[in-house]
């Protein structure tokens, strides 16, 4: 899942770079942790072999781990940068709308650690 997850950080970040174009410097920051999961993976992918072998851990265990971390500190990073969207429905919209992408990534993602590590 590293390719999907390499596009879908790309794309977000060109959804951003095109808010701050248009001079929508508040969208474009709001919309940047939208690529906290999938960079989380790629990053915990990379670097689980080390903390696997560090820790005593299984390679997979790690990856949920930081994947359900990156899930986390992205849901906080929602909160931090709602105040930055001026209408009350759109607040209520964006939190959800973007939690809702979060969870159901990091849960596709974690699906696709579970069938590689766990799953014989």
């Amino acid at each position: 899942m590293v390719v999907e997850c390499i596009t879908t950080a790309a794309i977000i970040l060109l959804i951003a770079f095109t808010f701050l174009r248009a001079g929508r410097t508040n969208y474009a920051v709001a919309v940047l942790p939208l690529a906290l999961v999938p960079v989380v993976h790629v990053i915990a992918g990379w670097c689980a072999k080390y903390f696997a072998q560090l820790l005593g851990a299984r390679v997979g265990l790690i990856i949920l781990c930081v994947d359900l971390l990156g899930l986390v500190i992205s849901c906080i990073l929602y909160g931090v940068f709602v105040n930055t969207i001026s209408s009350k429905g759109s607040r209520k919209t964006y939190l959800i709308c973007c939690g809702a992408f979060s969870v159901i990534f990091t849960f596709l993602l974690m699906r696709g650690v579970v069938d590689t590590h766990f799953v014989h």
